[in-house]
């Protein structure tokens, strides 16, 4: 049976030193499905002149609580990505503020150029959340305590453009 969900991705907002995304997910099949939560790594950027992807980095390694949420059929959900550019010093931490926290933690490595931006949602026997360690067992079993079924396949978003300008040359970025 087929449990379809849509991804739609929207840039909020674009400066040198950050990308703002909305990823809103949709339930368009017609039972409750559990979708385990969306990692800003789902974030796909492709180089349009060079077709080359460009790679997420991270300066902590954590271990975090794994889970998911529900969707009643044409129920919708959406989060927001501040996405910090690798060459952008992360802001200092402050102890018990999380809101900042995938901007400190990632980063993308963009070199100057334009991009094709997209999410890719990958969920299958082989799922696995290298944060919490949950594989795709725990995921069925949360599902079964929020009588749901856990939705499984490969869903893209649209692609959204974006640019990343060259530094200027009195230093800062453009």
């Amino acid at each position: 049976m087929n449990h379809a969900v849509s991804l739609t991705l929207e840039l909020l907002e674009q400066t040198a030193a950050e990308y703002s995304f909305r990823m809103t997910v949709r339930n368009e099949s017609t039972v409750k499905l559990f979708l385990p939560f969306s990692d800003i790594t789902g974030l796909k950027f492709r180089n349009t002149a060079t077709g080359q992807m460009a790679e997420w980095s991270t300066h902590l390694f954590v271990s975090a609580a794994g889970g998911g949420f529900t969707l009643q059929a044409n129920e919708s959900r959406s989060v927001d990505w501040r996405v910090r550019p690798c060459s952008v010093e992360p802001p200092p931490e402050t102890p018990g503020d999380f809101s900042d926290w995938d901007y400190r933690r990632w980063c993308i490595g963009l070199e100057p150029g334009s991009y094709q931006v997209w999410f890719e949602w990958r969920v299958d026997e082989d799922y696995f959340d290298p944060d919490s360690h949950m594989r795709f067992p725990e995921l069925e079993c949360a599902a079964e305590r929020e009588e749901a079924i856990v939705w499984r396949g490969v869903e893209l978003s649209n692609r959204v453009p974006v640019v990343h300008p060259a530094p200027s040359s009195d230093g800062g970025d453009a």
